[in-house]
């Protein structure tokens, strides 16, 4: 089976786990490659893999995690946070931020391929209900972290509190 060379040894080991199949993860990324047609009939396809064609093709893709370097991070961190700046100054065009909104869409898209870090989710939040924006920019975010997000918002709701309505005589006693 044909797998992107941009699929990490993690990246493997994760999809697979999402189907219920646990190599060893002392192995090589190369043995866990060639281990993988002993594994295919036991896998269990969920909502994200329903198939062995998804799971090929979900290889054949490259991945979507963006790996960067030190100095590519700090210029996606700077560009995420002059736009959640640009968010609390009520988006006031300035010669301090942006001049202009086509400056605040370049670093929108710029960052948007970078949705797996949390600054850059939310700073494009805030680009989105600016009035004059461009273009809507959704972050391009990864298979497991879009996962994960799911998860927490399903634990979230389950804490909201909620509300029951009684009818009846109650008797309340304050002591």
């Amino acid at each position: 089976m044909y797998i992107h060379k941009s699929h990490s040894k993690k990246d493997i080991i994760a999809i697979l786990n999402s189907l219920n199949v646990f190599p060893d993860t002392k192995k090589s990324k190369r043995e866990i490659i060639e281990e993988l047609s002993e594994l295919i009939p036991v896998l269990e396809y969920n909502a994200t893999i329903p198939h062995l064609t998804a799971l090929k093709d979900t290889f054949k893709q490259p991945s979507l995690k963006k790996r960067v370097s030190v100095e590519k991070k700090a210029i996606i961190m700077t560009k995420a946070k002059k736009i959640i700046k640009f968010y609390e100054i009520h988006y006031l065009l300035t010669d301090d931020l942006y001049k202009t909104a086509e400056e605040v869409n370049e670093d929108a898209i710029f960052i948007h391929h970078y949705g797996d870090i949390p600054t850059v989710r939310r700073a494009l939040r805030f680009y989105n209900l600016f009035n004059k924006k461009i273009g809507h920019v959704n972050p391009i975010i990864s298979l497991d972290i879009m996962h994960q997000l799911r998860e927490k918002k399903k634990i979230k709701d389950l804490n909201n509190p909620q509300f029951s309505l009684s009818r009846g005589n109650f008797k309340v006693e304050f002591n």
